[in-house]
């Protein structure tokens, strides 16, 4: 009876290692997982995103280039239209 008691617990013991294992790869996989999420997250954060539009949408309001007589733009761009 105890060597098999022994025996059920070098069992239980070989089965929650392997989960153990299994559970420290997966953590590891999700933090792996997290990082470059969060690496995409701040790439497309600093790459674009509501605020650029913003300034790209100034920039368009400020231009005055169609308001200019031909010679006026002629001279303002630096070329002969």
């Amino acid at each position: 009876m105890i060597e098999s008691q022994q025996t059920i617990s070098v069992i239980y013991q070989e089965l929650v290692q392997d989960y153990q294992r299994m559970e420290l790869a997966q953590f590891s996989d999700l933090d792996k997982n997290r990082e470059a999420g969060d690496k995409k997250k701040k790439k497309k954060k600093d790459s674009g995103g509501m605020q650029s539009a913003v300034a790209s949408t100034e920039k368009i309001r400020k231009w005055n280039e169609h308001t200019k007589e031909l010679p006026e733009l002629e001279t303002h761009l630096q070329t002969k239209l």
